[in-house]
């Protein structure tokens, strides 16, 4: 986030103008955080389960059967950060060439 943040001031400093949207300023910085605390957290659940099953010796197939929920959650937060990254480069561009 330090790094977007970074970015966003060099471009306001380069071009000597605002950032094109504060809004999609804040609405990146948000969906941001969303996407990466959604994934940190499914992430950590998905490797708890995982991880217990593997050590009772469940195979890893039926393993990975029984956590395709849990990934499909983490391929959700996944998207989301994709969506804030996208707006990140709208802002940026517009800010650049307008």
């Amino acid at each position: 986030m330090t790094l977007f943040a970074l970015i966003y001031w060099f471009v306001s400093e380069l071009t000597k103008k605002p950032i094109f949207s504060e809004t999609l300023s804040w609405a990146h910085f948000y969906l941001a955080n969303l996407g990466l605390l959604g994934m940190l957290i499914i992430s950590a659940v998905g490797g708890y389960i995982g991880g217990k099953k593997f050590a009772a010796g469940i195979a890893e197939n039926v393993i990975y059967a029984e956590l395709t929920p849990v990934l499909l959650i983490d391929l959700g937060f996944t998207f989301i950060f994709l969506i804030a990254g996208l707006i990140f480069i709208y802002n940026i561009l517009r800010s650049l060439y307008s």
